[in-house]
């Protein structure tokens, strides 16, 4: 477990560093930006638009089915009881 912390923290970092970086370059309007090349319909729009829709479908829970939060806790309690 120790390695994978040291990774998360390194990657951290990086990603930290990085938009600290861009931030200061290039301003701090995320939003404005994300959607027009969204708009324009080129690459950068396309990758926008995938990683919204999967950022979107990680944060709603599914796997491969629509389950109620209490119905995922009760999965994963169940997964721990059993180790």
């Amino acid at each position: 477990m120790t390695p994978f912390r040291a990774y998360l923290a390194v990657v951290l970092a990086c990603l930290a560093g990085y938009t600290i970086v861009v931030g200061l370059e290039h301003g701090w309007n995320l939003l404005p930006v994300f959607f027009s090349n969204i708009a324009e319909m080129n690459w950068s729009g396309q990758f926008n638009l995938d990683f919204m829709t999967f950022l979107g479908l990680s944060a709603s829970g599914w796997r491969g089915g629509i389950a109620s939060p209490r119905v995922a806790s009760a999965s994963a309690s169940s997964h721990s009881s059993a180790a």
